[in-house]
């Protein structure tokens, strides 16, 4: 294949002006174009030897003769000509082919100029990494100190007060949050409860025999959700209350802020 022809194929696929190759490139570059070749089918890569004129020997085709060799009209083959170009400039495809080149091509001015604003970037990245490797070494010992003063060492008394005061959450809810059967909620509205706590100090008893319509399949239903918040009905609710809770919390500061100081 000539070079020059394979030349002209390529800028024609990666959409790029070559400027100039490196030494040798002239046997490198006609195996990659036959290569391309290859991957296309017989009378598409056909169209191109004959446009480009790559084979030796040959010269750039007319769309005119190269309709006549396939026995049809030059606009056909223009159209597949162009069909042709555009399926091998698809970035998927020419990508491929410009990281192959990069590697070769002796870059032009307007490259060059590229290649020499991705170098002043790198160095700018560069200096902003050791820049912020000088802050961290800097920081670091004072996130050290900070991270030992405030630093509170998990303890049983916490977990429990963490307990608490999500337990306490739940009680406060509104039955209306929960997601219980048209029937079951009537009912419990029909015993004036409001909120989770309400239902919680109702033991089964309680609510089989002072609502009519609450039956065993309405109670299964109560106990299921109640257990699902770890819930029951029938219990204490009293530790959960806010005079409990500060009193844990004093417990807690008292405990555990001395030694923050």
């Amino acid at each position: 294949m000539k070079f020059e022809a394979c030349c002209q194929l390529i800028e024609a696929v990666i959409g790029k002006k070559i400027t100039g190759w490196r030494e040798g490139m002239d046997q490198r570059v006609p195996v990659i174009v036959a290569d391309l070749l290859a991957s296309l089918e017989d009378d598409k890569a056909e169209i191109l030897r004959l446009s480009f004129g790559l084979e030796d020997g040959s010269v750039p085709c007319s769309l005119r003769e190269i309709g006549r060799r396939f026995s049809r009209s030059p606009e056909w083959a223009r159209q597949l000509k162009m069909k042709v170009l555009c399926y091998l400039h698809h970035p998927s495809r020419s990508r491929i082919l410009w990281r192959e080149l990069q590697q070769e091509w002796v870059l032009g001015e307007e490259e060059k100029d590229d290649n020499k604003q991705i170098q002043e970037l790198q160095m700018t990245i560069a200096c902003l990494v050791r820049y912020v490797d000088h802050l961290q070494a800097q920081i670091a010992p004072i996130a050290e100190k900070v991270a030992q003063i405030i630093h509170i060492q998990e303890n049983p008394l916490q977990k429990n007060l963490q307990d608490m005061i999500r337990i306490a959450k739940l009680l406060a809810m509104s039955l209306s949050d929960l997601e219980f059967s048209t029937r079951t909620t009537n009912c419990l509205r029909m015993l004036a409860m409001q909120t989770v706590e309400d239902l919680t100090q109702k033991t089964a008893t309680d609510l089989l025999c002072h609502c009519r319509n609450f039956g065993r399949a309405s109670l299964r239903e109560v106990e299921d959700v109640l257990a699902g918040l770890g819930l029951s009905l029938g219990m204490e609710v009293v530790p959960y209350r806010q005079e409990a809770i500060q009193q844990m919390v004093k417990r807690w500061c008292d405990d555990n802020v001395p030694d923050a100081v």
